[in-house]
């Protein structure tokens, strides 16, 4: 019972997902910042990266971390962030010759907006942005939080 449980509240997200996802998105500002941000992946300028983490920092995962230990990971190249999620960017990046934005609408429930680069040469990189006082911001730094 437990189990058909998980699998039926499973199915209830990705269906509520995929339906807030059904409608296209643009927003003049977050076009420009998601160019920004690959820019400056492509860069390495973790400092511009960084303009677009919350002051209250944000969540990867289970974990909370503070917008000082985000910049601390960010400025670490052999710390796990940097490895795992902007080494990663940026490898998909420079490789792509193709690259495509596309934005959609994460539902009202999350209020947030999840953006995929996609290449057909690389596959896909996404991540996910949030508006706070007329501002966006990572949900997560190349992940949804």
């Amino acid at each position: 019972m437990r189990k058909l449980s998980l699998i039926t509240f499973t199915c209830t997200f990705l269906v509520a997902c995929l339906s807030a996802q059904d409608e296209g998105f643009y927003d003049p500002d977050l076009n420009q910042i998601v160019i920004e941000v690959k820019d400056a992946v492509v860069l390495e300028d973790t400092e511009r990266l960084m303009r677009y983490v919350s002051p209250d920092g944000t969540d990867f995962i289970d974990n909370h971390y503070t917008y000082d230990e985000i910049d601390a990971l960010m400025k670490d190249k052999d710390g796990w962030l940097y490895k795992e999620h902007l080494d990663l960017a940026k490898f998909f990046f420079d490789g792509s010759t193709d690259l495509e934005i596309e934005m959609k609408h994460m539902g009202p429930a999350h209020g947030g907006v999840w953006v995929r680069y996609s290449s057909q040469e690389r596959g896909w990189l996404e991540c996910c942005f949030y508006k706070k006082d007329g501002k966006w911001y990572f949900a997560g730094i190349f992940s949804c939080g």
